[in-house]
């Protein structure tokens, strides 16, 4: 996983998160404090800084660009994840099921394609699972809980609320199985009912002040705030529009089935179909002879539906806001594929052979169907659509694909090789362009200029946001290359910038051209030609163009090149995400 997380480019949100980790960083060694850590326009003061903090001390540790070395330690948190999950098999059934396990997990393309450059989601579904894994090693009698339960256990959720605060839910999974482990022992002794409480009261403390280890803003008040921030950000408000099912829907609007919707069409059927045999183990016993000693306990059966149904069903009852898909409820995947794994261990040990048989065969052709999509589409495992909805070809137009920006690294490398196969050095930008310029400085072939400080030679161009901008920017008549799926569905797109005709005749890129249409509900209709405003590029004077890459040239990062504020621009201007719109505004 870490040599395939080189392949993977920049995303949109982490610039952001690099120059937090730095702030974290001088706090945590020099006690420097930072506007970073107070309420303001830049809310991640609201996220703890544990991944962000150890990507920035491997960085002082190994040489090579900050992003790779930040997607290396992503692909190790993607790696305890899956880890994590054969663990939890293998405690539920045997070691078959926790190899299972894994290998549903590691099939999984847009978990996958997450574990190499989600810093948010990954990170904390990695942790979730390590709690969960001790959260079903609660013993069935008093205490319950000992020592040497309760400390890794500890450290998982606590290490978890350093990514995101959200990870306090865990407390409330072990205060109800405290209560349904006294159910189940129809405990009655005050003594032990008290001290249960204590112990789990104990747990809350300990995950509270371990919990702001690397959260500045927490640290002042760390029994509270830990809990003000979860309020706040399930609070959050992001009003933007997303592309769900052909059409821009409010992200604080949306409809009931956005998530059963984006599980269903994303999930690769063979855990779907896991996961629902796995009701067998609930429904009623083996009908084909008794139980084997190593059946799951209904009660853990019930309670990984519950930890993966309910985080989903809460934003739905709560109206909170979520968009990129379903990416925020990532940490409630990894007990579906536990439970895949669980369903499908019941048949392959079925004492019929017929059986048997049958539940092999089905289990290879669903595995093939993941494992295909992610060989041929590496390393776009994010966009995956399963075969069975109609892969990214039919979401194109209808749902979004390439949130993160990851496909533009493609498209960046594709100039690269142009420019260094014709010996020129080529200007690029792009939208958007903190990514575009994040994986351009990759090569030294290239150089990057914001729209406001130069005019380009090329521009990288994601197709995100407005279904009609998506589709205006696919149906431009000017495209020189295009980044797309096994399928042919583009995610990104190369085209000439204002000073083109510069490197036209050296490049030799071919005569442009346009894409056909693949919108789901579009094909078949006329491209549309009208410019989305958010990529249009205005050509300034020569005078203007030179002066302006004099001053670039002027401007010294304050600390590395690529990661600091350059000084003399504002902080908030400096690590936008979109020109003239707020920072951090995706959580």
């Amino acid at each position: 996983m870490l040599v395939l997380s080189r392949d993977f480019g920049a995303t949109w949100d982490e610039k952001t998160h690099q120059l937090y980790g730095e702030r974290v960083f001088r706090f945590l060694s020099q006690g420097t404090d930072d506007d970073w850590f107070r309420p303001g326009q830049i809310v991640i003061y609201l996220h703890g800084g544990l991944f962000d903090t150890l990507c920035v001390a491997v960085q002082k540790l190994l040489p090579g660009d900050p992003f790779v070395l930040r997607h290396y330690v992503n692909a190790a948190f993607g790696w305890l994840g899956i880890l994590f999950v054969g663990r939890l098999g293998r405690l539920l059934i045997g070691p078959g099921t926790g190899l299972l396990a894994m290998t549903l997990l590691a099939l999984s393309p847009r978990y996958m394609g997450d574990a190499m450059n989600n810093p948010k989601d990954v990170p904390l579904s990695a942790l979730l699972a390590a709690a969960l894994y001790y959260l079903m090693r609660l013993e069935p009698r008093y205490p319950y809980l000992r020592l040497r339960l309760a400390v890794p256990l500890v450290l998982s959720i606590g290490l978890a609320v350093n990514v995101r605060a959200g990870a306090l839910l865990f407390l409330c999974y072990l205060a109800a199985a405290f209560f349904g482990l006294l159910v189940a022992t129809r405990e009655r002794s005050v003594s032990r009912l008290l001290a249960t409480f204590a112990r789990w009261a104990g747990v809350v403390i300990a995950v509270l002040l371990l919990g702001t280890a690397f959260w500045p803003w927490a640290q002042v008040r760390p029994l509270t705030r830990p809990l003000q921030g979860m309020m706040k950000l399930s609070q959050f408000r992001w009003e933007f529009p997303v592309l769900f099912a052909g059409a821009d829907v409010p992200a604080s609007d949306l409809p009931w089935d956005y998530i059963p919707r984006w599980l269903l069409l994303t999930t690769p059927p063979v855990v779907l179909l896991g996961a629902a045999l796995s009701l067998a183990w609930l429904v009623r016993p083996r009908t084909d002879g008794p139980a084997p000693a190593d059946a799951p306990s209904p009660w853990r059966v019930g309670a990984l539906w519950f930890v993966a149904l309910f985080p989903g069903a809460y934003v739905l009852a709560s109206g909170a806001t979520i968009y990129d898909g379903i990416r925020h409820l990532l940490f409630a995947y990894p007990p579906l594929v536990v439970l895949a794994a669980c369903g499908w261990q019941r048949f392959l040990a079925g004492r019929s052979s017929r059986l048997r048989l049958v539940a092999t065969a089905g289990l290879v052709l669903g595995l093939a169907e993941p494992a295909l999509f992610q060989w041929r589409n590496h390393p776009n495992q994010c966009v995956y659509f399963s075969a069975l909805s109609g892969g990214p070809r039919s979401a194109f137009g209808r749902y979004e694909l390439d949130y993160w920006g990851n496909s533009l690294l493609q498209g960046v490398a594709w100039v690269e090789r142009a420019a260094r196969a014709a010996g020129t050095r080529v200007v690029v930008s792009g939208s958007p362009f903190q990514v575009v310029r994040d994986d351009s400085r990759r090569f030294a072939s290239l150089e990057f200029t914001r729209e406001e400080d130069g005019v380009p030679h090329l521009e990288i161009l994601l197709l995100r946001g407005r279904r009609e901008d998506v589709l205006e920017l696919a149906g431009r008549a000017n495209i020189l290359h295009a980044v797309t799926t096994a399928d042919g569905t583009p995610l990104a797109v190369v085209v000439p910038g204002g000073r083109y005709a510069e490197v036209e005749g050296v490049l030799r890129l071919g005569p442009p051209h346009a894409l056909p249409i693949r919108s789901g509900d579009a094909r078949g209709s006329e491209p549309l030609v009208k410019h989305a405003e958010h990529v249009a590029v205005l050509a300034p004077a020569r005078g203007a163009v030179e002066q302006s890459q004099k001053d670039q040239q002027a401007r010294q990062p304050a600390e590395r090149p690529g990661i600091e504020v350059e000084r003399g621009q504002p902080v908030h201007d400096a690590v936008s995400e979109t020109p003239g719109r707020p920072l951090a505004r995706r959580l």
